[in-house]
């Protein structure tokens, strides 16, 4: 019984392994060519996606600087080195 099933699981165990993509209905080869069509510009397009970026003006860079240097100002404030070290001394005590 064992020979009459080799042949048939060396068919299986050999048979190529393919990638389907769904979204554009195509079926790849191998991961390094599936990898490269889901990045691709025929998949996003599928996908609904524009590849393109909208141009920043100097403005807008400028105001966003502003935004985010008013956020880790905000953190740094929030931060009370003594209460961190009372909430470490705690930790400690209680292990």
């Amino acid at each position: 019984m064992i020979r009459s099933l080799k042949p048939y699981l060396t068919q299986v165990l050999f048979l190529p392994v393919r990638y389907y993509c769904n979204v554009c209905d195509c079926v790849v080869k191998d991961s390094i060519n599936f990898l490269d069509h889901i990045n691709g510009k025929k998949h996003q397009r599928n996908l609904g996606m524009s590849m393109r970026v909208e141009r920043s003006t100097l403005d807008q860079v400028k105001k966003r600087f502003e935004v985010n240097k008013k956020k880790m100002e905000e953190k740094q404030k929030d931060y009370d080195f003594e209460e961190r070290m009372k909430e470490l001394r705690e930790e400690v005590s209680l292990s």
